[in-house]
């Protein structure tokens, strides 16, 4: 969680972020979304569509797309 965290707060750029806070509240926006889609990928591992991102009502959610990503390339590996 605080890595999926960490790369929001980065790109949102604000110093903190909750799991419960709401990605377009924090500032982002579709470019940022588009950029957060792809650090998920590179950093993380996870690709996850903007799509997601769009439609999350939190970081949560977000961040559980993370880990549903991380864990179908780890299946289809």
């Amino acid at each position: 969680m605080s890595q999926t965290l960490a790369l929001v707060a980065e790109v949102v750029g604000v110093p903190q972020v909750s799991p419960q806070d709401n990605f377009f509240d924090l500032g982002g926006d579709s470019l940022t979304a588009a950029f957060l889609s792809l650090l998920l990928d590179e950093r993380l591992g996870a690709p996850v569509d903007v799509f997601t991102i769009y439609s999350a009502d939190d970081l949560e959610t977000i961040h559980q797309a993370v880990l549903d990503a991380v864990s179908q390339a780890r299946a289809a590996a």
